[in-house]
């Protein structure tokens, strides 16, 4: 018996078929489609919409290692003026004595 789509294939079951010849899937295949649960999905435009989503969110990750950077930075220059800070607030109380 030629059974089409998954969803021809449940039918047979729930009819009580239990062998099956089925070919539909492996031609679909063929053309770089593939059944999900979602439905009948284009394999290739699949991959292709990943690997658009893979560079965009290695291009946000630069952005946030720049960003990453410039705190690291701003916290180094905060450290330095303290450290100034307290050698000039020692001084000054040097000189007070």
């Amino acid at each position: 018996m030629g059974v089409g789509t998954p969803l021809d294939l449940l039918e047979a079951v729930r009819r009580g078929v239990d062998m099956f010849d089925c070919i539909i899937p492996t031609k679909m295949a063929q053309q770089g489609y593939a059944y999900t649960f979602a439905g009948l999905v284009r394999i290739r435009t699949a991959m292709t919409d990943s690997a658009t989503v893979m560079k965009e969110m290695g291009r946000r990750a630069e952005e946030i290692g720049d960003i990453v950077q410039t705190i690291n930075l701003i916290a180094d220059r905060t450290n330095l003026l303290s450290l100034n800070a307290s050698i000039e607030a020692a001084r000054a109380a040097r000189t007070d004595d």
